[in-house]
């Protein structure tokens, strides 16, 4: 019993997680939605299969979403303009580029990400897996079913390079 209490206490705090940054950061939302439209799309959304679950998804955007506003310049934040910016963020950040077998995201107490060199136990090269760690959670890796990665990497980087390139 105790087990299963904890896993509906982690639901809620991420639920209350998730509510409270699509309030704080609205473009969230239409962002994600169209990222988990495309993942379905391609077969891709179910971690049973290997692919991104919507929790999944929706810390990696909000990480995208961080170091996107670190890099950005305050004239394309307006709304209109920020939603594309932040979904080409997104695809570039973990298209083929993001090596993960040597780099994963935490998240520090305040919510705010960083990504690392895997190290420890999570250094091994074999490791092919994503690891994003829950904010509300962090000995829990959200996206550990993803062993479908390397493909969905490929997929997000010919969505990216259709969308910058016109391909």
């Amino acid at each position: 019993i105790s087990d299963s209490f904890e896993r509906a206490h982690m639901g809620l705090k991420q639920n209350a997680f998730v509510k409270e940054k699509l309030e704080q950061y609205p473009v969230l939302r239409p962002v994600c939605l169209t990222l988990k439209k495309l993942l379905i799309a391609n077969d891709f959304n179910d971690p049973y299969t290997g692919g991104l679950g919507s929790y999944g998804l929706f810390i990696m955007l909000y990480a995208a979403l961080w170091f996107e506003n670190m890099n950005s310049d305050e004239m394309f934040q307006q709304e209109s303009a920020y939603k594309g910016r932040l979904f080409i963020y997104f695809l570039s950040m973990y298209s083929k580029t993001f090596d993960v077998e040597k780099k994963w995201v935490f998240f520090f107490g305040d919510g705010m990400p960083i990504v690392v060199d895997k190290f420890g136990k999570f250094s091994n090269t074999n490791n092919k897996t994503l690891c994003v760690y829950d904010p509300t959670d962090t000995k829990n890796n959200v996206t550990s079913k993803a062993f479908r990665i390397q493909e969905i990497q490929e997929w997000f980087e010919l969505i990216k390079n259709k969308m910058t390139l016109g391909k």
